[in-house]
């Protein structure tokens, strides 16, 4: 028995059937557009980097302030390494399947409501790891500083809650692996969209896998989060209009 059976046990004896579920939209940008931006980012960071570091060590040593071409020129040479280390290892994990997520028809996505997941992998892929995980954020515009009047989109997580974990599993060319599992949404959950005093909410699952040296992947899937007494669609549930 492997860990992903072990892990399956409990997720129901009789499986939903596939047809019955709906396809989840994947989030975020195409694989392609985003390995061509880190690598777009990352080669002229290490160039830049390098060049200063070069001009630090043929420039007279006058002064005792040249140390911080170094530490400046290193800094961006780290950073733009690291970019292209990102983007070798998305390059290599480019031919790795995207993953499918697909919920139970009608489930409302509520504050304190579950709903049925159902993850599909096809191959070919050797998983050491996969996750799934719920996350919501608040994602807002703040200023770069106090006196600067530009801002910069940055996050605030409200959730990062574990839903599905399968370890060690290799998936064959033509074939896929699934599973299924109950996930709940907080009770405290804010509704998707603008929120107070600023920026709106988002919630996503995010797919995390690692398949070997310098190949992993992260697939973001959009998930909308009503407020109380409401479904997806916007129309009151069933208890409201009752109440």
């Amino acid at each position: 028995m492997t860990q992903a059976d072990v892990d399956n046990a409990g997720a129901g004896p009789e499986p939903t059937p596939s047809t019955a579920f709906e396809r989840l939209p994947r989030a975020g940008a195409k694989p392609s557009e985003q390995l061509t931006c880190v690598f777009l980012l990352g080669a002229p960071l290490v160039l830049f980097g390098a060049a200063i570091i070069i001009l630090f060590v043929f420039m007279p040593k006058g002064e005792d302030d040249l140390w911080i071409m170094a530490v400046v020129g290193g800094m961006f040479g780290g950073v733009g390494l690291l970019l292209l280390i990102a983007g070798l290892k998305g390059w290599r994990s480019r031919k790795i399947p995207w993953t499918e997520l697909s919920i139970s028809p009608g489930a409302t996505l509520r504050p304190g409501q579950t709903a049925r997941l159902r993850l599909r992998q096809p191959g070919p892929v050797a998983l050491q790891k996969l996750t799934v995980t719920l996350v919501g954020e608040r994602v807002y515009r703040r200023r770069v500083s106090v006196k600067s009047h530009s801002t910069v989109e940055d996050q605030e997580q409200l959730c990062g809650r574990p839903v599905l974990e399968i370890r060690d599993t290799r998936v064959r060319e033509g074939k896929a692996l699934e599973r299924e599992r109950n996930f709940t949404i907080p009770d405290d959950a804010r509704p998707s969209g603008p929120t107070h005093p600023d920026g709106h909410i988002r919630w996503r699952l995010d797919v995390v896998g690692q398949a070997g040296f310098m190949r992993g992947f992260r697939h973001p899937f959009e998930l909308t989060v009503s407020a109380h007494g409401k479904g997806r669609d916007g129309a009151p549930s069933p208890e409201t209009e009752h109440v």
